[in-house]
């Protein structure tokens, strides 16, 4: 009777050993990943923090560009900073740019009292490479500069790609967002363009 009885006792604590370190391992790997997700939180704000002072120092060092932008109108030669400035704030989002084309449109789209003896439309077809918080930021940036601005033709597709892992295993595939847009910005006309 006294090995049934010790059996017993042997089987119920050793019940209550395992319920014990599975209870403490589950409590473990949610506390582990509680703290992985703030630390994703922390680096994501991190990351945004820096893409901010980013943004700030390139319009600070683009003074020149800072006196033209409050009258939203690119100025008759200022087509190439213009562009310039797109490719910065591309670079700052860290987003792949490429300009497809550049041409001249009708101002009235842009704003409907606009000369087109005094004003162009200045048109952007562009293609963009990034994750998705990188493509959304860069176009938050476009939608927001202080020009008079038309942005149309989004088309933004997503991919995925396996990052080598360890130990010549495939890692987790990575998502990829690729596309174009237009983009119209109205121009005053240099006078040589007014008189033809």
């Amino acid at each position: 009777m006294n090995t049934k009885v010790f059996f017993t006792i042997l089987a119920i604590v050793g019940v209550g050993a395992v319920s014990c370190w599975w209870v403490l391992y589950g409590k473990t790997i949610t506390n582990a990943s509680a703290a992985s997700s703030a630390t994703a939180t922390a680096e994501a704000a991190n990351v945004a923090a820096s893409q901010d002072e980013s943004l700030a120092a390139f319009l600070a060092t683009s003074s020149s560009t800072a006196t033209t932008v409050l009258g939203g109108v690119v100025p008759a030669e200022g087509s190439v900073p213009f562009i310039g400035m797109i490719e910065g704030l591309a670079k700052s989002a860290n987003v792949g740019l490429t300009v497809q084309s550049v041409g001249l449109g009708n101002p009235s789209a842009l704003a409907p009292a606009a000369s087109a003896s005094a004003f162009d439309a200045l048109t952007l077809s562009l293609s963009v490479q990034g994750t998705w918080s990188a493509v959304y930021r860069f176009l938050n940036m476009l939608e927001t500069l202080p020009y008079k601005t038309q942005i149309s033709a989004v088309s933004l597709n997503q991919s995925a790609f396996s990052v080598p892992g360890t130990g010549g295993k495939s890692g987790s595939p990575q998502s990829f967002w690729s596309g174009s847009l237009s983009l119209a910005v109205l121009k005053n006309l240099s006078p040589e363009d007014s008189v033809k």
